[in-house]
């Protein structure tokens, strides 16, 4: 038995004006992370939903995080929903949903207290 949410929505684009774009459409103010100059977190825009711009230098696009108590489990978990593999890295993996759009699934980022609160047990 395991538990995850969905955690964050990850905006890739390689257009600097698109961060500012976001920050007024979604009413947040911009955090830039210590030590990554090329992600900007928008504070603020949904409690329990973290949203990032990342810069990159590829098409735009966009990839959800789902945070878990258990990286492995929820992982097979999405694969025999029809997820597939991309890169297993550390911390976290990457998959590829049906559809095309990426997920990264990783550790718990919330509070123990909010994933608690939040998040769906999957048998």
């Amino acid at each position: 038995m395991h538990r995850s949410r969905l955690y964050g929505l990850f905006l890739d684009t390689p257009a600097p004006a698109a961060t500012g774009f976001w920050i007024g459409a979604l009413g947040t103010r911009p955090e830039t992370p210590a030590g990554d100059p090329l992600l900007i977190r928008l504070a603020g825009a949904r409690p329990g939903l973290d949203i990032e711009i990342n810069t990159v230098d590829d098409a735009p696009n966009w990839h959800i995080g789902i945070e878990t108590d258990d990286v492995e489990a929820e992982s097979a978990r999405l694969i025999r929903l029809g997820a597939v593999a991309e890169a297993d890295h550390d911390a976290y993996r990457l998959l590829r949903a049906p559809g095309g759009h990426l997920i990264t699934v990783l550790p718990v980022q919330s509070t123990q207290r909010f994933f608690a609160t939040s998040s769906k047990v999957w048998p």
